[in-house]
């Protein structure tokens, strides 16, 4: 019996969740297989790894959904999915900042409610 969820996160590029996965810490594989529970398995686009936590992202009508069995994960699900959108997010607006307006990231800083504080300085 499969206990595998599904949850459309609504993150679309590939490449920056790629990033914001490993910034976070996970390994991350591509076209893997995910185990869940007994023997269910399912085929992943991008599979993510660390101590206690296992998930996979497909792409689905072009944004991704999470996909994990959360019964073998140790961290709950909104905890997870919490942290990647906002680590997602981050990497996307450093890359805009840097990118398409020519800004150099000058300091980063995590507050104590969760934010993320990002100085820039103009580069032109």
């Amino acid at each position: 019996m499969s206990h595998f969820t599904k949850v459309r996160i609504e993150l679309r590029e590939k490449e920056q969740i790629k990033k914001a996965l490993q910034e976070l810490g996970y390994r991350v594989k591509e076209d893997a297989i995910l185990e869940g529970y007994g023997q269910s398995r399912t085929k992943v686009e991008i599979l993510a790894e660390k101590s206690e936590v296992t998930f996979g992202l497909n792409s689905q009508n072009k944004v991704y959904e999470l996909v994990a069995d959360w019964y073998l994960n140790k961290e709950s699900q909104d905890t997870v999915i919490s942290g990647l959108k906002q680590q997602y997010a981050f990497v996307c607006v450093k890359e805009k900042v840097e990118k398409m307006y020519g800004y150099r990231i000058e300091n980063v800083t995590k507050e104590k409610d969760g934010n993320i504080r990002i100085m820039v300085e103009n580069c032109l």
